[in-house]
């Protein structure tokens, strides 16, 4: 404990000379009324004695009652503020029982100190979990005095005149409502590990971590912001001065990517020129999965962000999403071409299916979409792709030209279907002109092969449906 008082007290002066003036003490104390942490002003006005003296009034007699402060919610901790007379008293309670304390004159705001308030908080619960932690504190842009430096950092990025091996810093915000998995997704990152036991962030928490790129090095500063809307009114400050950002949802989760509307517009608003992507999280539990896949695609589309889903349990696509957000920034910078690191730094980009059949065939054509959905590949699906109004012949062909392949769906409805023909036929001259594999041959039921299918191996589903998606994937 002699170890973790020490950093308590360093950390308790870097947050008083952070504050300022119009905090008068900051001090730890636990569940046997010992402060076990502490950093008073010398001041006229809050002596040591009258420090005692409040301690006792409004905290330590409840705990001699054997009483709580205050209930803690479900997360482990309780946040509220009492006024006296002369003083105001900022408290957070955490299980088990330790109370970060804050003392200020009866008339100061306490809406500069907030947002610090619970940067330290967060940092006093990890010590105590005994996770290693720094006692420096990051500056915020609480207000517009510190906007200077970022404006600066910014122009300095996006010049295009840093050179290899260079260190790129950057302040990444970490979106999304609480139990999403955003501090999974960071621990994953950062200690390439996963704990069950994570307790929910108190306010927001601060990590660093380098991260190399080809020649480039990226230290992000990572922001893990509390996904209670109890610190929605924090937002602001933390998110200003963010250069990048990932807005995370849970696919199991319907109103996690519903809120994503809220988190976008709230980011948005505090830095208008951070670049974000959309994270789907927890596809390690794809059986429970609620948000279908192509809709988050969508979604992510109408904003203009990139899309990736991850499993923090697992490590799917962690440090590719933190890799994306670097190569986002190279690419702003027109330093380098993003097909020369996808082979290296990230997955190549998701490939697209175009599926051709009858209509008749769609109970089968529908779960093939989703089995190649939840293999990480995009599917054309017309069901899922044709709006009202539009010009049938005009979708398919721009589905086909942007689709990297197209698999068509063989039976006796589909070789005599017209459309089925007439995709076909477009399949048939993309294939020619770019004179690689473009259509693949899906065999659903017995049916006379086209004539023009017929020196192509296929992937045979008439026996087993196993067999013939692992022979299907196989290309991929």
């Amino acid at each position: 404990m002699k170890n973790n008082k020490d950093l308590l007290d360093i950390m308790l002066q870097n947050y008083m000379q952070k504050v300022g003036k119009d905090l008068l003490a900051a001090l730890i104390i636990d569940s046997e009324s010992k402060i076990i942490g502490s950093s008073p002003k010398n001041s006229d006005i809050l002596s040591k004695d009258k420090i005692f003296e409040i301690l006792n009034k409004f905290i330590i007699s409840k705990y001699k009652n054997h009483d709580k402060l205050s209930k803690t919610n479900s997360k482990g901790f309780r946040n509220i503020i009492i006024d006296t007379d002369q003083f105001r008293l900022i408290l957070c309670e955490f299980k088990p029982k330790y109370v970060f304390v804050n003392i200020l004159n009866a008339l100061d705001s306490v809406d500069y100190i907030f947002p610090y308030f619970f940067l330290c908080a967060e940092k006093i619960k990890q010590l105590f979990e005994g996770t290693l932690i720094s006692p420096t504190l990051p500056s915020l842009y609480v207000d517009n005095k510190n906007q200077t430096e970022y404006i600066n950092r910014r122009r300095e990025i996006t010049s295009g005149l840093i050179r290899d091996h260079d260190i790129y810093k950057l302040k990444l915000i970490m979106c999304g409502d609480e139990g999403v998995g955003k501090t999974s997704i960071i621990t994953r990152f950062v200690t390439g590990s996963f704990s069950q036991n994570l307790s929910a962030t108190i306010g927001v928490n601060h990590k660093l971590y380098d991260y190399n790129i080809k020649n480039y090095v990226f230290r992000f500063y990572i922001w893990d912001l509390a996904g209670e809307r109890y610190f929605r009114k924090l937002r602001h400050t933390y998110c200003r001065g963010s250069d990048v950002g990932m807005l995370v949802y849970d696919v199991t989760r319907w109103e996690s990517f519903i809120n994503i509307k809220r988190w976008y517009k709230d980011v948005m608003n505090a830095a208008p020129e951070v670049i974000l992507i959309l994270v789907g999280n927890k596809v390690d539990l794809e059986s429970e999965r609620k948000v279908p896949r192509i809709e988050a695609d969508e979604f992510a589309r109408n904003l203009g962000l990139l899309y990736l889903e991850t499993s923090a349990l697992n490590g799917l696509n962690i440090e590719e999403a933190f890799g994306l957000l670097g190569i986002q920034i190279l690419l702003e910078k027109k330093k380098i071409d993003i097909e020369g690191l996808n082979d290296h730094y990230i997955k190549p980009r998701i490939r697209k299916v175009f599926l051709c059949h009858s209509s008749n065939d769609k109970y089968f054509v529908k779960n093939l979409a989703k089995s190649l959905i939840g293999r990480d590949l995009k599917v054309w699906y017309d069901e899922w792709e044709m709006k009202v109004g539009d010009s049938l012949k005009l979708k398919i062909q721009t589905g086909i030209k942007e689709s990297s392949y197209l698999g068509i769906i063989l039976s006796p409805d589909s070789v005599n279907s017209p459309w089925v023909n007439f995709e076909l036929n477009s399949a048939l001259i993309k294939e020619l002109k770019e004179k690689k594999v473009f259509i693949l041959p899906i065999l659903f039921k017995d049916c006379e092969i086209p004539d023009s299918l017929k020196g192509k191996l296929y992937a045979d589903f008439r026996k087993s449906y196993a067999e013939g998606i692992e022979t299907l994937l196989e290309r991929f």
